[in-house]
């Protein structure tokens, strides 16, 4: 062999070697994720569950705007039936409003339960059950958003069209 073959021969060798011990280190670095990378991911997690978490306790007023239309659809038909109109159909309204209301208040206090058991675990140390935990949260918090979404639809969708029909029903009385 000459001259060149073998240092190119060595380079080769060298950099397989190079690249076979960082192979090795690199996989031993990880479980999955480095360590920084998962201090970094469970410092950004547990900062987002704690800021719901306070959000959650502390924010009275989230579920007082579905009561106030539940309470104002009950003024509007104590006015209905005092003007002598048919209220049947708001009083239907009333009930399915109340219904969405209390899937929204349950849902609520699931997602309440659910924020403060993750809050009690440990991130990184639990051996998949924050992970869980986390996941079950997210899911609970789309639960939550489609029943705040069911009653808001509602509203626009029936609520208000039986209301405007009852006022031009009124005017035509007149």
């Amino acid at each position: 062999m000459n001259k060149k073959t073998i240092i190119t021969s060595a380079v080769i060798a060298g950099g397989l070697l190079l690249n076979l011990s960082a192979t090795s280190v690199f996989a031993e670095n990880l479980g999955g994720v480095n360590s920084e990378t998962k201090e970094v991911r469970c410092t950004r997690i547990t900062s987002k569950v704690n800021d719901l978490y306070t959000k959650l306790t502390t924010n009275e007023s989230i579920g007082k705007r579905h009561q106030s239309v539940i309470d104002r659809l009950n003024e509007i038909i104590t006015k209905v039936e005092d003007k002598g109109l048919g209220s049947e159909k708001l009083k239907a309204d009333l009930t399915s409003l109340t219904e969405k209301m209390n899937a929204w208040q349950s849902a609520y206090s699931s997602l309440k339960t659910k924020v403060s058991a993750t809050k009690d675990l440990a991130c990184g140390d639990s051996d998949g059950a924050y992970k869980a935990s986390v996941t079950e949260m997210k899911a609970q918090r789309e639960v939550l958003n489609s029943a705040n979404t069911d009653f808001w639809n509602f509203v626009k969708a029936t609520v208000k069209p039986d209301i405007a029909s009852l006022r031009d029903q009124f005017k035509s009385t007149k």
